[in-house]
């Protein structure tokens, strides 16, 4: 296990829009993922949806058909190299880019490299691969819902806390600027004051 740093949650009611990041998408996600309440008979990290004879298996992508039912939809696929069952994926019922890695990625306002580290297992043993995991805990094809909720609410913290940064550096310099504008006046002030009074000494 890592021993990265986990960023500090952040308080207050987060915007459903960070920095493009469609984060009040992505926590809804997280909830459905929580909950267990799961519309795939087995949740696997490594497949958006397959179908088994057990039932269906998937991952967070394609639990998005039961999380978002009025935006996702599950679209039968068939592979030219595979005569078994058609593949499962899920895309967007309107404006769909034809695959359900890109319908997430335009759906969250992720960029392929945010994506990967929340939505694809790690298959490299003992290390985090070339992925990015954002509450330090490794993720692998075993990855459970939880874990996998839990290592998007830790980026949902930090690019909240990351624009929080931001919007208020701006704020902070307006005040410096404030203070030190004060301060110069009074300086001003205290010059006049002195020279009059030396003035009237004179006199």
């Amino acid at each position: 296990m890592s021993n990265a740093a986990t960023p500090p949650a952040v308080s207050g009611a987060v915007p459903d829009v960070v920095d493009g990041v469609q984060v009040g998408r992505l926590l809804k996600l997280a909830e459905h993922l929580e909950r267990g309440k799961l519309g795939h008979s087995v949740f696997d990290f490594d497949v958006m949806c397959v179908q088994r004879k057990c039932g269906t298996a998937g991952c967070a992508i394609g639990e998005c058909p039961w999380a978002f039912p009025d935006e996702w939809e599950l679209v039968e696929i068939y592979s030219s190299w595979d005569n078994g069952p058609p593949l499962l994926d899920p895309q967007l019922k309107r404006d769909s880019l034809g695959d359900g890695w890109d319908d997430a990625k335009e759906f969250f306002g992720l960029t392929d490299e945010q994506a990967r580290s929340l939505f694809m297992p790690d298959h490299a043993e003992g290390d985090f691969g070339s992925y990015r995991r954002y509450n330090g805990i490794r993720l692998g094809k075993d990855a459970t819902p939880k874990q996998v909720a839990a290592n998007i609410r830790a980026f949902v913290d930090m690019i909240a806390l990351c624009s929080s940064d931001a919007a208020q550096a701006p704020l902070e310099a307006a005040t410096t600027s404030t203070e030190d504008a004060a301060a110069s006046q009074e300086d001003e002030v205290y010059t006049v004051s002195k020279d009059s009074a030396e003035g009237e000494d004179n006199g």
